[in-house]
């Protein structure tokens, strides 16, 4: 099951352009608890004020990002040197395509990857185009929130040991997830080493945790081969910023996944992008990570003082920039809609919770905004559909008779959701955030497979 809980949040306003929606949401907007880190505040990429000048090509001294040899590498060559990698690879195309990239890499050492549940999109991707074969792997799973959080040690070595014979190439993480949990890299990378596999670590959401004084949950801390960062979603580069960090010295290098990630990518790379991941190095100094912190602890301390809001707190280890929270007296998309209402646009629906995202543009003001609107949503007590959380278990692991590839490239029908039970599905169905599937190809759909795509007003589907 995605942790994500399966109602949309409304759509608030329709308009007849992209420029005017967007328009409307700068207006309404109070404080941004969203992706991109920046947060659209000026202090960030300075260059965008004449933007449409830098946007530019492949021309002469401008580098090649694939074969970058001058201005590039030396992002690159700053961009190690920072994180503290052996080396590092920027991409406009998000971490999506560094994880593919990743992907296509070991798949020369193996035919069989092991796949949390929890995985972003991409990684299913990355199973269509290599034809590696998933062995799926359930994360430990929080029922009073309905999302899956850390990766439980023991079923990780059951995993390994039911499936000693297989070619495994290697296991792919997320870490922290969408509500930020932090799984136990050091002894995962340690577990890894013993079965000889390569670790892949999808730290999207943890590209700030070396500087805000959380550096012993980064993967980049641990013995993993390969840690993934999305520059945009804590950090202040634009959208589609990200970066790949090869953690200890590999088999394969640098080289090999450009290669890969050309294959994948477009072949005009944004030079806006990469102008902002070279000025997001600027931004990585400890005052801006101790205003953040303290806007953190601030509100932090107002939800302490409210007994109408939940906050989620597990036993492990978890990012402090992820504030999940939850009412104890309405749905989390009701919750949310009030938010928005208010001016203040959370990240998203995570399981029963919603999602407040800090990143390095969060200002001071943002916590006030956030505690008045949740005063006023205790005064208002509002009554629409006022039930508890429902408290749903996880899906069992997928049933996977066809390898994802085989099963995207078979011939299929469409047929209505309705009738689709016990069909094996063609198609990847998924909502984002935080990008879960919810059925893959070449799964069974199963009874709750297919409530919860009913669920999502999805009608048809490929099988």
């Amino acid at each position: 099951m995605s942790s994500l809980s399966l109602t949309k949040p409304p759509v608030i306003n329709k308009t007849n352009s992209l420029i005017q929606a967007c328009t409307k949401v700068i207006k309404q907007k109070s404080a941004s608890f969203h992706i991109p880190g920046h947060k659209s505040h000026k202090q960030f990429n300075h260059f965008l004020s004449n933007g449409q000048s830098y946007d530019l090509t492949e021309l002469v001294n401008l580098d090649d990002l694939y074969h970058p040899q001058s201005t590039i590498k030396k992002i690159e060559t700053d961009l190690s040197s920072k994180f503290g990698s052996v080396e590092s690879i920027i991409s406009t195309n998000g971490a999506s395509s560094l994880i593919i990239a990743s992907l296509i890499e070991i798949a020369k050492f193996g035919t069989r990857v092991i796949v949390p549940v929890n995985s972003h999109v991409s990684v299913i991707n990355a199973l269509i185009l290599t034809g590696l074969e998933p062995i799926w792997l359930e994360p430990d799973y929080d029922e009073n929130w309905n999302l899956y959080t850390t990766i439980n040690i023991t079923k990780l070595k059951n995993t390994l040991s039911n499936n000693k014979n297989e070619q495994i190439a290697g296991l792919i993480i997320t870490s922290p997830t969408y509500a930020g949990d932090v799984s136990n890299i050091s002894q995962i990378a340690q577990i890894c080493q013993e079965a000889n596999i390569y670790l892949i670590v999808d730290e999207s959401h943890g590209s700030h945790l070396l500087f805000n004084g959380q550096e012993s949950l980064s993967a980049l801390k641990t013995t993993a081969h390969i840690v993934i960062h999305s520059l945009h979603k804590t950090l202040s580069a634009l959208t589609q910023s990200a970066c790949l960090h090869i953690n200890q010295k590999l088999p394969f290098n640098t080289n090999d996944l450009k290669n890969n990630l050309k294959l994948i990518s477009t072949s005009s790379p944004s030079y806006l992008i990469m102008l902002s991941i070279e000025e997001s190095l600027k931004n990585l100094n400890s005052e801006n990570f101790i205003s953040v912190n303290n806007i953190q602890t601030e509100i932090n301390q107002n939800l302490a003082s409210l007994n109408h809001i939940y906050h989620y707190k597990p036993n492990h280890q978890i990012d402090s920039w992820h504030i999940l929270i939850k009412s104890n007296s309405i749905t989390s998309d009701k919750l949310a809609s009030f938010l928005i209402n208010q001016g203040i646009y959370p990240e998203g629906l995570i399981g029963n919770g919603v999602l407040l995202m800090l990143g390095l543009g969060s200002q001071n003001n943002d916590s006030k905004f956030l505690r008045k609107a949740l005063n006023a949503f205790k005064e208002s007590k509002p009554q629409t559909n006022s039930v508890s959380p429902k408290f749903n278990k996880p899906l069992p692991l997928f049933n996977q008779v066809m390898s994802p590839r085989q099963a995207y490239f078979a011939k299929t029908k469409t047929i209505k959701v309705a009738d689709s039970l016990n069909k094996i599905s063609a198609q990847n169905i998924s909502i984002c955030p935080p990008g879960t599937p919810l059925i893959v190809p070449g799964a069974i759909i199963t009874q709750e497979i297919k409530n919860n795509i009913k669920d999502l007003s999805i009608k048809i589907v490929n099988v």
